[in-house]
């Protein structure tokens, strides 16, 4: 029988998981896995203004979370656009950036004494044992709405990763879409702050998309595989670290998408060598 507690960090987990590993194909496709990095490190400053404004309200902290990342993405495209720096350049310059204001302000909240130790912390680092049904409420709240938009713009995110003469061809804006879609990735990195924290988001994000790589040609074959593979990089981590009280749900999460990325070519590269054998 599982317990409550376990079963809040279980679908929360699965939630993330699954909606990482499907949008973290996007990233990787567009050849885009350092923006990821720089969202989840640039969301901190939205989640401690949030906190100051706000409190310690799930659905308010995910907000500030969401609009610094979309602030840092807008920043990286303005600067790349206007000057001659190259947008790895950018991307690392905002990374230090968003990341040291970040961590400025939460030592700053810390030490406020009206909240003394604030918590905030699990949003760099993770706690996924703080996660209660409120959270997975505002998690589902937001991360069906973001399945609806991608499920009813497939064609247009599509021709975004490999057509952008279609788009045209139809009026449409790739810097719109882009938008769009880098709106989508800050809103889902932000809710995995609690459970993976700043630091590791991005991992999430990115391998269990490499590990659905090797498997399907089919852009949307390779989400559902993605996505599948992080639901159940979550539902084991999550049961890892109930079993074992030193071992942080997170980290194990992350871990587990890595170990079955690389696991996953090692594999598809011992298929294409025994198919290259059987043809000569």
């Amino acid at each position: 029988m599982i317990d409550s507690v376990l079963l809040v960090i279980i679908i929360a987990s699965v939630i993330i998981g699954a909606l990482s590993g499907s949008l973290g194909v996007i990233m990787v496709l567009r050849k885009r896995s350092l923006l990821g990095d720089a969202i989840s490190h640039a969301t901190l400053p939205g989640v401690a203004i949030a906190y100051l404004f706000f409190g310690k309200d799930p659905l308010f902290l995910i907000a500030g979370a969401t609009c610094a990342g979309v602030v840092g993405v807008a920043l990286v495209v303005l600067i790349t656009n206007t000057t001659r720096l190259r947008v790895d350049v950018v991307m690392g310059m905002m990374l230090a950036v968003f990341f040291g204001v970040g961590m400025v302000l939460l030592t700053y909240i810390q030490k406020l004494p009206t909240t003394g130790q604030a918590g905030l912390q699990a949003f760099i680092f993770g706690q996924a044992a703080a996660v209660v049904w409120q959270d997975v409420y505002v998690i589902s709240a937001l991360g069906l709405p973001i399945m609806c938009v991608v499920g009813i713009a497939w064609p247009i995110i599509h021709a975004f990763c490999f057509d952008h003469a279609w788009l045209h061809a139809r009026g449409l804006s790739s810097f719109v879409v882009d938008l769009g879609v880098m709106f989508c990735v800050s809103v889902v990195i932000a809710m995995g702050l609690p459970i993976v924290g700043a630091l590791l988001m991005s991992a999430l994000l990115i391998a269990p998309a490499i590990a659905a790589r090797p498997w399907s040609t089919r852009m949307s074959q390779m989400m559902i595989i993605a996505g599948g593979i992080g639901a159940v990089c979550g539902v084991v981590g999550a049961l890892i670290s109930s079993a074992y009280a030193r071992i942080p749900t997170g980290p194990t999460i992350v871990f587990l998408s890595v170990v079955i990325a690389l696991l996953s070519h090692v594999i598809a590269m011992r298929f294409r060598s025994a198919r290259i054998r059987s043809a000569l």
